[in-house]
């Protein structure tokens, strides 16, 4: 058993951690994630650019910009979205 009392699901006795896979198997894991975390980490990105480039250009926002500026770069995806809905003051 592993942390928490979680047991790997093929590997009996072995905690469900990348540790405990045979070797290769991480590599394999990893080959059919990325093409799905790759579009993910791009629109990730995108979208806090955008954020902090319409922040920079915008002189009023509904509170201070430092704060904005760590919503939108301290929470991932949500932080840029809150701040496009709540943030820009028009």
């Amino acid at each position: 058993m592993g942390e928490a009392g979680l047991a790997h699901p093929v590997y009996p006795g072995k905690s469900p951690d990348f540790e405990t896979a045979p070797e290769g198997h991480n590599v394999e894991i990893l080959r059919q994630i990325l093409p799905f975390l790759i579009p993910i980490a791009l629109l990730q990105l995108a979208l806090i650019v955008v954020a902090l480039i319409d922040l920079a250009r915008r002189e009023r926002t509904r509170g201070p910009k430092w704060v904005w500026v760590l919503i939108i770069v301290l929470i991932n995806f949500i932080g840029p979205i809150v701040y496009f809905v709540v943030g820009r003051d028009e």
